[in-house]
């Protein structure tokens, strides 16, 4: 886990959560996104937190700090981010990206068809890990009342969780039904001006080839 990449995040979000969990460490949480902190002791504390995370006595300020504990990694904030929970569901990441009023979601495509929305920035203190691991896999799993989160494992082991976005509204696929709509026709115009451009190529080089004959026969 990258640190100035989750201090970053804490920043941007305004919260930093602080997790001691029975059995699994320390956990560090920004928004919605929650990371296995291995590199640093379960006992550090809210002061040593901001320390560690280089934030000025200013930005200090600014960050709401929840310092929490739990008794497992089963049960934190609705998510089971144990390294055995089961099952995981395998997903890929679809390539369209919605960007929704000022809302950035990637969206999962899970195994049995379902779709899983997150904020895919909340991942950037991984990206140390992504690059050197061989491992890493992102997957849904299913709390008991049926919701789906995301959460990203390195091998055997679980490294964060991220929490989904709610981004499926009436008003969001009425805007999104529009948008389709006017892309089908900008494409059909622009098909329309490629195939006469076309056209226009095949006339121009006709009536060259017929005024050389011409020269030709002079």
């Amino acid at each position: 886990m990258k640190l100035s990449r989750f201090a970053k995040l804490v920043k941007q979000g305004g919260i930093l959560y602080l997790c001691h969990v029975k059995g699994s460490g320390l956990w560090l949480g920004a928004r919605t996104g929650f990371f296995r902190a291995d590199g640093l002791p379960v006992t550090v504390d809210e002061a040593t937190i901001l320390a560690v995370l280089d934030f000025d006595t200013k930005t200090q300020e600014k960050i709401v700090v929840r310092e929490l504990d739990f008794d497992s990694d089963r049960e934190m904030f609705g998510m089971n981010l144990s390294d055995d929970a089961a099952p995981d569901i395998d997903a890929k990441k679809i390539t369209v990206a919605a960007v929704y009023k000022g809302t950035y979601t990637t969206a999962l495509l899970c195994d049995d068809g379902e779709l899983v929305f997150y904020d895919e920035t909340q991942l950037s203190p991984l990206a140390d890990v992504f690059k050197e691991s061989d491992y890493v896999r992102t997957v849904v799993r299913v709390t008991e009342k049926g919701g789906r989160y995301v959460v990203i494992r390195d091998g055997f082991e679980t490294v964060a969780g991220i929490m989904p976005m709610n981004i499926l509204t009436k008003d969001f696929l009425g805007d999104l039904q529009d948008f389709e709509a006017r892309c089908v026709e900008q494409f059909m115009r622009e098909e329309a001006r490629r195939l006469r451009a076309a056209e226009l190529a095949a006339e121009e080089t006709g009536e060259q080839a017929r005024m050389e004959g011409v020269d030709d026969e002079d």
